[in-house]
């Protein structure tokens, strides 16, 4: 998964594909989950918000599958968030911060 991580853009595409494989091994959720936190706090601002997007799309496709990675996005979304904010480059227009919070509530 670090190898997939380094590999990620911000394509639709890339974020989907790396998505549905997260959501395929979706029995590896917690530590899938750790990789993509510790990938978090180092990542630059707009890396900060491709990270936030995948999370948002392996959210929404695993919702059928199952509530592994569910459970253990939403134990440390609150933390992400603030580890994004923190950082005085990282903006989410309103729009974008309205879809991705409609995913958790």
């Amino acid at each position: 998964l670090d190898h997939k991580l380094r590999d990620l853009t911000n394509s639709q595409h890339s974020i989907e594909g790396l998505s549905l494989w997260v959501v395929k091994h979706r029995k590896h959720a917690k530590t899938a989950v750790e990789i993509w936190l510790k990938e978090l706090c180092k990542a630059t601002p707009s890396r900060k918000l491709t990270l936030l997007f995948l999370s948002n799309d392996i959210v929404q496709n695993s919702r059928k599958k199952g509530i592994e990675l569910n459970r253990e996005f939403s134990k440390v979304m609150f933390k992400a968030l603030q580890i994004s904010y923190k950082d005085e480059d990282f903006q989410l227009t309103q729009g974008m911060q309205q879809g991705y919070m409609s995913t958790w509530v």
